[in-house]
């Protein structure tokens, strides 16, 4: 009878999770002012630029990270980057040499310290926004003092509390669950000992 109670048990558990998987990758917060506006590469066709320009100000950095080896060579191979030539009076720098999420949050790690800058905002698809905290804790955004501000972009078939019913998002989100072990594995406990 207790082995039937801990599998039960086990069941529930892991239906509450599935269930609420969306809700625990999703931490997406409205945007704020900040000095630092940054476009991770990646995500669905011109999303993040447009969101990264929506709340853009004078004044802002907006910095636009991650591309290919098509879009080192001419960046205008970067939808975000044709797509910014509709704007020339956004301040922007391009990085297309980084390849993923990591490297990109080290970079910008760098970018505020050379800057001294004390808000960024870090503009990204909202079921991508946890791994992002969680990287940003792992290489110690928090010794910076900055106002950290991670904002999502409005994705049609993304919803936090229902991503269950499209299978779109179901795909997301447990790509997101492999990619947060193996991010705090990589670049927590190896990064770590790497860096020692």
């Amino acid at each position: 009878m207790p082995r039937y109670l801990v599998l039960s048990f086990s069941f529930i558990l892991l239906i509450l999770f599935f269930l609420n998987l969306g809700n625990f990758l999703d931490i997406s917060q409205e945007p704020r002012k900040t000095e630092l506006i940054v476009c991770l590469g990646g995500g669905e066709k011109n999303l993040r630029i447009e969101k990264s320009i929506s709340i853009y100000q004078n004044g802002n950095l907006l910095l636009i990270t991650g591309g290919t080896e098509f879009t080192i060579k001419d960046p205008m191979k970067d939808d975000r980057i044709s797509y910014l030539a509709k704007y020339p009076n956004i301040r922007y720098e391009y990085n297309p040499s980084l390849k993923n999420t990591a490297d990109e949050l080290i970079f910008i790690k760098e970018i505020i310290k050379n800057n001294n800058f004390k808000s960024v905002t870090i503009v990204s698809d909202r079921y991508h926004t946890r791994r992002i905290e969680i990287l940003a804790n792992l290489f110690d955004f928090k010794k910076l003092e900055i106002e950290l501000n991670i904002v999502g972009t409005d994705l049609n078939w993304w919803d936090k509390s229902s991503y269950y019913k499209e299978k779109k998002a179901i795909k997301a989100a447990f790509t997101e669950l492999i990619k947060i072990p193996y991010n705090f594995i990589k670049y927590g406990l190896l990064y770590i000992e790497e860096n020692l």
